[in-house]
C-alpha cells in the first residue's frame, strides 16, 4: 500500500564496507608529460566539475524539545555542494538543518564565504544556498560565459556507470567514488515524509558526501548524492535524487516566489490484485485498477473520492492491480511517481467506479503532509528555532511532532514511544471540525498547583482531549480556550486520553506563573507562531534559595 507517510526507521550512517576500487578519470594532466597549449574540451570541462564541488561547514543550533524554551548546544558538521548557473549552489536540505552559520569553501583554496539559505525543502531533502561575494563567483562567471558549469543530464539506465564527487569524512580533500546504476523507483527519503524517486547505486556514499553532486560519463549532473543503507543490511547501497525532482524543486520556487512541497495524491488505497476483491467491487477481467480506503476530509479529493472507489486512470493514465504505471521502457513504476511530478495545487484527473458505474473526475492536489495531525518537520522552521509551547500553572503543553518524539524517547522512538502517539503519527488526520494538532501534557513542573501530579510518570506526555468538557484543537485553540474562561471559573480541568484527569485551582496558576518562570529560567509562559507572545514574568533565572 503506497501512503503519503511510510514507517520511518531512524537513519544509520556508519561507513559502508569499500569495494574494489575502479577506475578513477584522469584529472590532470601526468607530471612527466607537458601539458598541452590548447587543452581539449572534455579535460577543462572535468577539472570545472571539480571546480564547481564545494564543502559546507554548517553551525547548527536545533530547538529543545524537552526544555521548549531553551535551545540544545550549537553543533557542527561538514558536507558537500555543487554550483548551478545563476548564482546558485544545491545541497542537501539536512545539510544545513537548523543553521545558524553556514559557510563554503572551494577545493583549492581555505577561504570561507558566508552563504545564505535561500529555500528548504524538507520532503525532497535540497536546500538552495547563495553567496553575496562577488569575489567568490569571479572564475564562475568566466566559465558560465563559455558554457562550462555544471548542467543537468537525464535520469540514468540500468548498469549506467556514474561517479560520486564530494568531501567525505574522514578527511579533508575532495574524493571520488565510481559505481553503476543499480536501480530506478519511488523511495522513502529519510529526511522528508513521502516517497519520491531515487536512484539506487553501488558507489560509496559516506557521511560528507551529502549535497555533492553525481556525473555521468558526459560530465553531466545527474543528482544529488543523499542517503545510503546501513552496509549491516545490505553491502554498497547508496541513493541520489534524481535531477528531475531537483527541478521539481528549482521550478516550484521560479513559480511561486518560494518552495511550496510536492503534492499528495489525498487518499490511501490497496491493490486489487485478489480475483474475489475485484469481483466483489464489479470489476470486470479486462479492468484494472486500486481500491479507495480513505480520504483526508480537509483536501479536496473528498469532493470527489469516496471510501470504495475503485480508481482505474490518473490523468488518463492505466493503473495495474497493483498500484503500477508505465514507466520508461519495460519498467513500471509506483503511481505516485504521477503525483510527485506535479504541483501543490495542480489539478488530477481520476477515473473510477463506484456502484458499476465510471465516472471521471478532477480536483485540486494538497501539499504533502498538509492534511496530517502529526508534522515531520517545523512547518515555519525558516523563520522560527523555538518550539511552540504553553505553561499554565506548572503544566507544559506541546504539540506532537517527529522531533518532539525523537528528542523524548530517542533514535529508537519508533518502538520507545506509547502505541497511541505512533498511531497519530502515521494515521492521524486533520478534521473538518477543526482539529489540526495533537496538543500534549509533555511535563509537570513543580508547583504548589501541581503537587501530586509532579512526580507520577502517569501524567507525562498524555494526549490533551478538552479543556473544561472542550475540545482542543491545537496548541493556538488551547491557548484561546484559556484566555476566553469567564472570571468565575474556579478550576482548569484538562481531561486528558485514558479517562484521565488533571484539575488545577484557576487563580492560584495565575498568581504563580511569575515564580514559575522564575524559578525555571522560563522566558515567557507561551511562545506560539503568528502571536504576540505573552510576557507576565521578567525572564530573570533567581534561586529560590
Amino acid at each position: 500500500m503506497s501512503l503519503d507517510r511510510q514507517r520511518r526507521r531512524p537513519p544509520a550512517r556508519p561507513q559502508p564496507k569499500l569495494k574494489a576500487p575502479h577506475q578513477p578519470l584522469q584529472t590532470a594532466v601526468p607530471q612527466t608529460q607537458q601539458a598541452a597549449p590548447h587543452p581539449q574540451v572534455s579535460e577543462l570541462s572535468y577539472d570545472i566539475v571539480l571546480d564547481s564541488v564545494l564543502k559546507v561547514y554548517c553551525t547548527h543550533c536545533e530547538p529543545n524539545y524537552e526544555l521548549p524554551w531553551a535551545m540544545t548546544p550549537q553543533r557542527h558538521s561538514t558536507s558537500s555542494a555543487f554550483i548551478i548557473p545563476g548564482r546558485r549552489i544545491l545541497t542537501n536540505a539536512h545539510s544545513v538543518e537548523h543553521h545558524t552559520a553556514v559557510r563554503v569553501k572551494k577545493r583549492y583554496s581555505d577561504i570561507k564565504y558566508d552563504a545564505h539559505v535561500i529555500a528548504i525543502g524538507n520532503e525532497c531533502d535540497i536546500a538552495l544556498l547563495q553567496v553575496d561575494d562577488d569575489e567568490f563567483w569571479q572564475e564562475f562567471e568566466e566559465y558560465h560565459k563559455l558554457g562550462q558549469l555544471l548542467h543537468p543530464g537525464p535520469l540514468p539506465e540500468l548498469q549506467d556507470p556514474v561517479r560520486v564527487i564530494g568531501y567525505p569524512s574522514p578527511g579533508n580533500q575532495l574524493g571520488i567514488t565510481a559505481g553503476v546504476c543499480s536501480r530506478v523507483e519511488m523511495l522513502h527519503y529519510a529526511h522528508g515524509q513521502g516517497e519520491l524517486l531515487a536512484v539506487q547505486i553501488d558507489a560509496a556514499i559516506n557521511p560528507g558526501n551529502s549535497g555533492g553532486p553525481v556525473i555521468n560519463e558526459n560530465l553531466q549532473v545527474i543528482g544529488i548524492a543523499f542517503q545510503s543503507v546501513d552496509p549491516s543490511h545490505a553491502d554498497s547501497v547508496g541513493y541520489f535524487i534524481p535531477y528531475s525532482v531537483v527541478d521539481h524543486f528549482l521550478d516550484d520556487i521560479s513559480r511561486h516566489k518560494r518552495y511550496t512541497g510536492f503534492p499528495f495524491c489525498g487518499f490511501r488505497w490497496q491493490k486489487m490484485e485478489n480475483h474475489y476483491l475485484r469481483r466483489a467491487y464489479g470489476m470486470e477481467s479486462s479492468s484494472s485498477g486500486i481500491l479507495v480506503t480513505w480520504v483526508a476530509e480537509t483536501v479536496d479529493a473528498t469532493r470527489v473520492l469516496k471510501k470504495g472507489d475503485v480508481i482505474t486512470h490518473m490523468d488518463g493514465v492505466s493503473i495495474s492491480n497493483a498500484g503500477t504505471i508505465p514507466f520508461r521502457n519495460g519498467e513500471r513504476i509506483d503511481l505516485d511517481y504521477l503525483v510527485t511530478s506535479k504541483f501543490s495545487g495542480d489539478i488530477l484527473s481520476v477515473t473510477f467506479q463506484r456502484n458499476g458505474k465510471r465516472h471521471e473526475e478532477s480536483y485540486k492536489l494538497s501539499q504533502m503532509g498538509a492534511h496530517s495531525l502529526v508534522q515531520v518537520h517545523d512547518a515555519q522552521h525558516m523563520e522560527r528555532r523555538q518550539p511552540e509551547y504553553v505553561v499554565c500553572g506548572g503544566l507544559v503543553f506541546q504539540s506532537l511532532s517527529e522531533p518532539f518524539l525523537r528528542a523524548v524517547y530517542g533514535d529508537s522512538w519508533l518502538y520507545e514511544a506509547p502505541v497511541a502517539l505512533i498511531e497519530l503519527y502515521y494515521n492521524g488526520a486533520k478534521t473538518r471540525a477543526g482539529r489540526s494538532e495533537v496538543v500534549l501534557l509533555t511535563q509537570i513542573l513543580s508547583t504548589a498547583c501541581t503537587t501530586g501530579y509532579e512526580s507520577d510518570r502517569e501524567y507525562f506526555v498524555r494526549i490533551v482531549e478538552r479543556l473544561n468538557s472542550k475540545p482542543v484543537n491545537n496548541l493556538h485553540h488551547l491557548a484561546e480556550l484559556l484566555d476566553a474562561l469567564p472570571s468565575d471559573v474556579r478550576d482548569l480541568r484538562f481531561e486528558l486520553d485514558r479517562d484521565t484527569v488533571v484539575i488545577v485551582d484557576r487563580r492560584a496558576a495565575l498568581e504563580e506563573e511569575r515564580d514559575i518562570l522564575r524559578t525555571y529560567c522560563i522566558s515567557a509562559p507561551r511562545s506560539l507562531a503568528d502571536q504576540k507572545v505573552h510576557t507576565e514574568g521578567n525572564g530573570k533565572c533567581e534561586s529560590t534559595d
